[in-house]
């Protein structure tokens, strides 16, 4: 009965100690601690799934190895001089790293440790040991009285009492020792101590040694020019001063011609007056100072014109938020030449690398009244006076300015000849010029353009004559070489001569344009009235052509965006759109005037303006209205003179107008003739020329015929 109620205590305590591990000692239950049934609690959007479904095992399996890492990095070997293949990365992140010296017990490590005689228990481990013991006897209750006194009685215990027992004893530190135990324990100590503990031997430490050459020591080499010679000059320029500086100049230049004939210059009387010539012989002191005086002259003509530069820079035309469509220009800087004020305008062009620099060319459309011509560049930064001007003894009718070298200019005369400038020279006179050449043209050249430099690279441009031809000319060691391009031949028109023989007639070409994506590809307009379409890789003759206007063509203008749209402006009053190929034009636009010239905008599409000969300026958005112009206004006095060109700015909103009188006036565009679209304002460049290529686009489909009619 003891024995039984020994048993009974030891599953009492085994219980005990079962429920203090969770948590749960001296509680009865939940609900007797909590005092109310358990609840499960279910969120109200929790998925509702079957049996089946809830059996159903999903297997996920997670790998430390990322299946994005690169296996195929290379880097470079100093040592084979070339690339070698990089050990690739898996991926793998390693948080915590810790050198062990612990062994398995099954491992033939281990074993061959446990036979040389090497403790297996650190002694760290035997003080966790006899701690926890300690605690375990703590926690144990002290048997009954009875239940000792039952032990004692008892001779033969059952076998799982006795081994209950057993397993106690070896847990209790504290029970006394039998004799075989102290004799095993003896013999332990003894052998312990009979020899010392041999170390152990660490697989994983290593050693590392490293090696440091001897680097090579930087040397500096540092050279010191002497800089080159300055000097200040500030000087107070007025009127007796400039007078002094002439006068002395002069009788310096007096004393070197006598000193040099062998004479002595005689003495003058005081009051005899001296004659000093003005025109300076040696030009050397102003060229020193040239380029300083020109800045200075920019700061000047920027004070004087500080008005018309804040209107230029910020003013906007506020009527244009009452105005639905409608915009104006606004006159801004007038640029004028003295010896061209009886010359007209015959042609503008802007360069491509300087935004601010232009090109304007003076003649005389009067074949009556030829006499000479000028060419003139001009900066926005000093509307007063050119940066390079030249005289010619024939009047200049075309120019045109290098894209990629902005000192190239070539020019057209009247006389048939063509030029070539070079604004770096020292000098004003042409570097190449077709006087000599054999083949040039016998009429007016009324049209000159860069070409892409040939297979040899030398530079070449081409041109077109009232002749009826058109010709090449390379620039080859200074001197010009001519190719005729094609001939503008009227096989509709038979001029028969006395004897019947029949002549060939030409079209008188007036001008021309190249595409702007083909170099190779241009169209010519002739006083004729009819469009060639031609190619510069068949000289045989033009691939097409076709009648465009009543009368004489002034100018062919390629859109900006579109690269089969083009417009060609007419003596017979009208504006036409016209696509490639297409013989019938898309947009006519009477205006009641001759039209001088047209021009397509570079920021829109569907933008182009036009000059006529009654001073007005019209511009034009298609987007907007495609039938009236969206800004028709006055800029000249049709009184005095009339308007000849037409030119947009590249990057600034304006445009340039020339008349007559020798005047070229820039025009500012209000904002509602440069409107963008709402998608264009904070995109890139790519996406605005997409943009504006959709919306001529969208437009065509419009105004094209369907097919098959």
């Amino acid at each position: 009965m003891a024995t039984k109620q020994s048993r009974v205590g030891m599953e009492a305590h085994a219980e005990k100690s079962r429920r203090m591990s969770l948590g749960l000692a001296g509680q009865g239950s939940t609900n007797d601690f909590y005092g109310k049934s358990r609840t499960m609690i279910k969120p109200p959007n929790q998925v509702q799934l079957s049996a089946e479904e809830l059996k159903e095992e999903i297997t996920r399996v997670l790998t430390a190895v990322n299946p994005q890492a690169p296996k195929n990095q290379v880097q470079f070997s100093n040592h084979v001089l070339t690339f070698v293949p990089k050990p690739c990365d898996e991926g793998t992140l390693i948080l915590f790293t810790q050198n062990g010296y612990l062994l398995d017990i099954d491992s033939p490590e281990a074993r061959v440790q446990l036979e040389s005689g090497v403790d297996e228990v650190p002694q760290e481990e035997e003080e966790d040991d006899t701690a926890e013991a300690n605690e375990t006897k703590d926690d144990q209750e002290q048997p009954d009285e009875e239940a000792e006194q039952g032990e004692e009685d008892e001779s033969k215990p059952e076998p799982e009492e006795a081994e209950f027992s057993k397993a106690e004893e070896a847990d209790d530190p504290g029970a006394p020792a039998t004799g075989e135990e102290e004799e095993g324990a003896e013999n332990q100590v003894a052998e312990a101590s009979s020899g010392p503990k041999k170390k152990l031997t660490n697989a994983f430490n290593f050693c590392e040694r490293a090696s440091q050459t001897m680097n090579q020591t930087h040397k500096e080499a540092n050279v010191e020019t002497q800089p080159p010679p300055r000097a200040t000059i500030s000087s107070n320029v007025n009127a007796w001063n400039i007078y002094d500086t002439y006068q002395t100049n002069f009788e310096q230049q007096q004393q070197e011609k006598q000193q040099a004939q062998g004479k002595t210059q005689p003495k003058h009387a005081e009051n005899k007056p001296v004659h000093v010539s003005l025109e300076r012989k040696d030009e050397q002191e102003i060229i020193k100072v040239a380029r300083q005086t020109r800045t200075a002259e920019r700061i000047i003509n920027q004070n004087t014109y500080d008005e018309i530069a804040q209107d230029f820079k910020y003013y906007e035309d506020a009527s244009d938020e009452f105005k639905d469509k409608e915009g104006t220009v606004l006159p801004l800087w007038r640029f004028s030449f003295d010896p061209a004020k009886k010359l007209a305008v015959t042609d503008i062009c802007w360069s491509h690398t300087y935004t601010d620099l232009f090109a304007a060319t003076f003649g005389s459309y009067n074949f009556l009244g030829q006499s000479y011509g000028q060419v003139c560049l001009y900066t926005l930064k000093n509307p007063t006076y050119p940066e390079y001007h030249l005289s010619t003894s024939s009047g200049v009718m075309c120019v045109d300015i290098h894209q990629t070298y902005p000192h190239l200019v070539c020019i057209g005369m009247y006389n048939g000849t063509v030029s070539v400038l070079s604004l770096q020279t020292e000098g004003r006179e042409p570097i190449c010029l077709s006087k000599t050449v054999k083949g040039r043209h016998s009429d007016s050249v009324n049209k000159v353009h860069w070409g892409q430099d040939n297979m040899d690279g030398n530079h070449n441009f081409y041109s077109v004559s009232a002749d009826g031809r058109v010709m090449n000319w390379q620039l080859v060691q200074s001197e010009l070489r001519c190719t005729e391009v094609t001939t503008l031949g009227m096989p509709e028109v038979k001029n028969e001569g006395p004897d019947g023989t029949v002549i060939p007639v030409r079209g008188c070409g007036t001008t021309f344009a190249f595409h702007r994506k083909d170099p190779a590809a241009f169209l010519v307009g002739t006083e004729e009235g009819n469009v060639y379409n031609c190619s510069t890789t068949y000289s045989s003759g033009y691939l097409s052509s076709f009648p465009a206007h009543m009368q004489s063509i002034y100018n062919i203008n390629w859109n900006f965006f579109h690269t089969s749209i083009f417009a060609s402006c007419s003596a017979d009053w009208t504006v036409k759109i016209w696509e490639q190929d297409v013989l019938t034009p898309l947009f006519v636009f009477d205006l009641a005037a001759p039209v001088g010239d047209v021009a397509w905008a570079p920021y829109s599409s569907t933008v182009f303006a036009a000059s006529t000969i009654d001073g007005r300026v019209h511009v034009f958005d298609l987007d907007i209205d495609k039938y009236r112009p969206i800004c028709c206004q006055a800029v000249i006095d049709v009184k005095k003179t009339r308007m000849t060109k037409v030119s947009f700015s590249l990057v600034h909103p304006i445009i340039l107008v020339g008349d007559e009188r020798g005047n070229v006036t820039s025009l500012k565009l209000s904002p509602n003739l440069r409107k963008k679209p709402k998608e264009a304002k904070n995109a890139d460049a790519k996406r605005c020329f997409e943009i504006e290529l959709e919306k001529i686009e969208k437009l065509l489909s419009i105004v094209r015929e369907p097919a098959g009619q």
